[in-house]
């Protein structure tokens, strides 16, 4: 056999073990069977809708109008911080995000993501910041289950809190008290002994310093 075609049995094999299982292109590939054990594949929703399909997926036909993916709020807030989107903390920085930044279609859409930081945070800021752009991951649903979004690995909000921690002390104690602990600016002001200002200040010379940190 080929060494292309072992290379290529391999990499289905090791798509059928992922989370997200074989496409219906990859299952016609491997001939309907599973390529680790061999058996036939139990074809799911995505198999019809193939069958079904008269275009292949990301055609678009002529005039066809503009869309948007949108995830709600809470799922965002969940995928970018970690959790679950039921949890009473997403909740608490949901409503919190609505009173200070207005209505939801308008923070997911249209809030500059700076003002998305000052007000929960660079993992929110940059879940959403994802979202926009279509970098997300979907885990597929199965028998019942939903799907899963994914924004930021768990590695990757270590790696922010790694940036956070090489801050200047200032700047970091700002940024946990803030964005980690959710802390208004004047209570913050007042833990730290200083002004209003000066944590306004301070906080957004930290964001520029993470942004640097993270190579945006």
């Amino acid at each position: 056999m080929e060494q292309a075609k072992i290379d290529r049995i391999n990499a289905l094999a090791k798509k059928a073990k992922s989370p997200e299982g074989l496409t219906p292109e990859e299952t016609a590939e491997a001939r309907g069977h599973c390529p680790v054990c061999g058996k036939p594949v139990t074809i799911g929703v995505l198999h019809r809708v193939e069958a079904l399909a008269d275009r292949p997926e990301g055609a678009r036909r002529p005039g066809a109008k503009p869309f948007e993916h949108l995830v709600p709020l809470p799922e965002v807030i969940a995928a970018s911080e970690g959790g679950t989107a039921a949890s009473g903390r997403v909740n608490a920085k949901y409503e919190a995000l609505l009173r200070k930044l207005g209505p939801e279609f308008q923070i997911l859409r249209e809030t500059p993501l700076e003002d998305i930081a000052y007000a929960a945070g660079p993992l929110v800021a940059e879940g959403i910041r994802r979202m926009r752009t279509g970098a997300v991951r979907w885990e597929p649903g199965y028998d019942g289950a939903y799907g899963v979004l994914g924004l930021l690995a768990p590695e990757e909000r270590e790696a922010l809190r790694g940036a956070v921690a090489a801050l200047p002390e200032r700047e970091r104690q700002v940024i946990l008290l803030r964005y980690f602990r959710g802390m208004t600016q004047d209570r913050t002001a007042k833990v730290l002994g200083v002004s209003q200002v000066q944590v306004s200040r301070i906080e957004r010379k930290a964001v520029e310093h993470l942004r640097e940190r993270l190579g945006e």
